[in-house]
């Protein structure tokens, strides 16, 4: 089972590659800008580009994956609209056996958060899924 972590050189994203890596588990990276993601990941992991606004990157990010672990870039500023077309392939590609998708606290209560916008796509596609409601990173305070 191999997992494409999205958003792979990200806050969250780069610690889910090293977690991976620890472990010896097979793992793909996935970045809008693959050549930044190998500077900040190392050269040895195998980054593939996967632009959200490119649907055309979709299929090679994806190829021999079975999970993915998604994060939605905050960059970003309509969580449906950016997030649907990948959900959308993902669905429609087959052979996803688990999505998990970092959301936020009380995005299952709040429908106007976009991480619950995210999460309703992912239900409604159909694929398993996890969501992952952290209510604090103790990252945020790096950027202090």
């Amino acid at each position: 089972m191999t997992i494409l972590v999205t958003g792979a050189a990200g806050n969250i994203g780069r610690w889910v590659v090293a977690s991976l890596q620890a472990m010896g588990h097979p793992f793909t990276a996935a970045a809008h800008r693959p050549a930044q993601a190998r500077t900040v990941l190392g050269g040895d992991v195998d980054v593939r580009e996967l632009d959200l606004h490119r649907p055309e990157t979709f299929p090679a990010a994806l190829e021999g994956v079975s999970s993915v672990f998604m994060v939605w870039p905050a960059s970003l500023t309509h969580a449906a609209r950016d997030m649907g077309p990948l959900v959308a392939y993902m669905a429609q590609r087959g052979g996803i056996e688990q999505v998990v998708y970092s959301s936020v606290e009380h995005a299952d209560t709040n429908p106007r958060l976009p991480h619950a916008q995210v999460e309703r796509l992912v239900k409604e596609a159909g694929l398993p899924y996890t969501f992952l409601r952290p209510g604090y990173f103790s990252q945020n305070h790096e950027t202090f």
